[in-house]
C-alpha cells in the first residue's frame, strides 16, 4: 500500500512538472515576442512639454500700400494717390512640440525613423528694428499714407501668414530636421533608450 502510494506521488509530481514545464515553455515564448515586437519594430521616447525651436529664417520683407482719395460718383479718380512701402528683416523661428511621446521606428539594424509633430512658425514673426525703412510718395495733392506705427502694425499678420506657408516652411525643413537629429542623437545617448554604435535618424514630420 505505501509503495502503491509513493508511485501514486512520483507519478503525480512529474504531472505537475511537466505541465508547468509545458505551460512555462509558451508563457516565455510568448513574453520574448512580445520583446522582440517592442524592440525590434517601435520604441515609444517620452519628452518634455514645451516647444524646441529647430530653426530660423531671416528674410528681407517688403510691402506696399496705396492710398488713394474716395469721393462720390468717382470724382476723384484724377486726382494723385500716394504709395507707402515698409520693409526689414524678419525672423521667422520654426518649432517643434515636446509632446508626451515622440516614436522611434527601427527601419534597418542600422536605420531609425523618428516621428515628430509638424513645424509651426512662431507668432508675431518678430523684425530686427534697426532694419525698418520706410518710404513714401505721392504729388502735391496725394493724401497721407499710413503712419509708420500703422505700417508696421500692417505687416505684421501678413509675415505670420507668410510664415505658415508651405514655400517658407520648406525653405527651412532641412535645417529644422538636422536640429532635430542632433537633439535626439544626444538625447538618446543620454536617456533611457540606447541606439547601436554608428545608427543613423531620419527625421519625419507630421503634416
Amino acid at each position: 500500500m505505501k509503495k502503491l502510494l509513493i508511485i501514486l506521488m512520483l507519478l503525480a509530481s512529474v504531472g505537475l512538472f511537466g505541465g508547468g514545464y509545458m505551460y512555462g515553455k509558451y508563457r516565455t515564448s510568448q513574453a520574448m515576442l512580445s520583446n522582440y515586437l517592442v524592440g525590434e519594430r517601435y520604441t515609444i521616447v517620452r519628452t518634455v512639454g514645451g516647444m524646441l525651436e529647430v530653426s530660423t529664417l531671416k528674410k528681407q520683407e517688403s510691402f506696399g500700400w496705396k492710398t488713394s482719395w474716395i469721393c462720390p460718383a468717382n470724382a476723384c479718380q484724377s486726382l494723385p494717390a500716394s504709395m507707402s512701402t515698409v520693409s526689414g528683416v524678419a525672423n521667422y523661428t520654426y518649432r517643434i512640440a515636446l509632446a508626451d511621446h515622440w516614436v522611434l521606428e527601427k527601419k534597418t539594424p542600422t536605420t531609425y525613423v523618428l516621428k515628430v509633430p509638424r513645424l509651426e512658425v512662431k507668432t508675431p514673426v518678430a523684425v530686427d528694428l534697426a532694419t525698418i525703412r520706410v518710404n513714401g510718395v505721392g504729388g502735391m495733392f496725394a493724401p497721407a499714407g499710413p503712419t509708420q506705427s500703422a505700417l508696421q502694425t500692417y505687416m505684421q499678420p501678413m509675415m505670420n501668414e507668410l510664415g505658415a506657408s508651405p514655400d517658407y516652411v520648406a525653405l527651412q525643413k532641412e535645417s529644422a530636421r538636422k536640429t532635430v537629429t542632433e537633439f535626439a542623437q544626444k538625447w538618446l545617448r543620454e536617456g533611457d533608450v540606447k541606439l547601436p554604435a554608428g545608427a543613423s535618424i531620419e527625421v519625419v514630420f507630421s503634416n
